[in-house]
């Protein structure tokens, strides 16, 4: 029964894939990597992420920059964690915890983004505002992500102690996908 699962009752689609994929990579450069090799060349190293190159290739959308003050603490509290906490925020934001295998550079279409978003009912298109939402309710708030686009949205919060803990509840809830 247990040959039959695994092996004979997926053989069509396996072929029909190995197929596929022999057509664009040549077989005998397939052959030069063992399982562990091919692996980290389709997956990427599940090394400890170089925190420099991501933020060197990282583009923020306005009113951030490498110099806001959020984006500073931001990198401060990337820098603090853990190798798993790093990893976990990568999948939190790509849905991928590897890094690209030749570095951030190559992470495209589209690069690794961080947008403000809004943590207070005075911003004018608030979402706060118009289902009347208090400001303290705002402060709550966390850092969300849309995956297909690489994009993290951020509040501005108002501590580097807050912006630590939020993002860290955020990265590590492990929830799946949520309305946001």
């Amino acid at each position: 029964m247990t040959d039959y699962r695994l092996n004979r009752c997926i053989k069509q689609q396996c072929d029909a894939f190995l197929r596929g994929f022999f057509d664009i990579i040549d077989k005998s450069w397939i052959s030069m990597f063992n399982n562990a090799e091919l692996q980290m060349v389709i997956s990427g190293a599940h090394d400890d992420i170089d925190v420099d190159d991501w933020r060197n290739f990282t583009e923020y959308e306005a009113p951030y920059s490498k110099y806001h003050r959020v984006i500073r603490w931001f990198w401060k509290s990337v820098k603090s964690m853990s190798k798993e906490q790093k990893h976990a925020l990568l999948r939190f934001v790509t849905s991928s915890s590897r890094p690209p295998l030749l570095g951030f550079e190559h992470l495209n279409n589209p690069a690794f983004t961080i947008r403000a978003i809004s943590t207070g009912p005075d911003d004018e298109f608030s979402l706060l505002r118009v289902f009347n939402l208090s400001k303290k309710q705002s402060k709550a708030r966390l850092p969300q992500a849309a995956t297909c686009f690489n994009l993290l949205k951020l509040p501005q919060y108002n501590t580097f102690k807050e912006l630590d803990q939020k993002l860290k509840i955020a990265i590590l809830a492990d929830k799946g996908f949520q309305l946001s």
